[in-house]
């Protein structure tokens, strides 16, 4: 009998994990030896991205890893598959895809490639793929293409 994770409560807390390895609480595993598991066909792996993101910018190993706050030999070993990025490093790709998105989105497909290289003043000169190697830059993009969807201000951003 397959059962759902809202008959298991104490999945949804994590102290219960750490009372657990502490043990101040026991749990009959023989219980729960039948756990529903998901597995997601079709999507891309963690490598496979972390390269289509880097391809997507023409950034460096090095570039990357500084727009994300972690090291070069880090997302090295993203795309070798050795290692995993920590959920903020996942987030932060997350925020470069919807960077890439977005801009395909107000400019179409190579004018998009093509603003994501032009240094725009709302940047300080820099072009956007320059700003994201910037701490804080990413922020800073994102926020711009914001203000062009939005047409907040937008004649010196474009």
């Amino acid at each position: 009998m397959r059962q759902s994770l809202t008959e298991f409560p104490h999945y949804r807390n994590d102290s219960f994990l750490l009372d657990i390895c502490l043990g101040i609480c026991h749990i009959d595993f023989e219980k729960y030896k039948t756990m529903p598991v998901t597995v997601r066909k079709g999507k891309a792996n963690v490598e496979d991205r972390v390269r289509v993101i880097r391809a997507a910018f023409s950034l460096s190993q090095e570039a990357l890893a500084r727009a994300l706050g972690v090291s070069s030999r880090t997302v090295a070993r993203w795309e070798e598959g050795t290692a995993s990025p920590s959920p903020l490093a996942l987030v932060r790709l997350q925020h470069l895809n919807k960077i890439r998105e977005k801009a395909r989105r107000l400019f179409q497909g190579k004018e998009a490639d093509a603003w994501l290289r032009t240094p725009n003043p709302a940047l300080r000169g820099y072009s956007p793929v320059e700003q994201l190697r910037a701490p804080g830059g990413l922020e800073e993009v994102a926020d711009l293409l914001g203000r062009i969807e939005w047409d907040l201000s937008t004649s010196c951003y474009r």
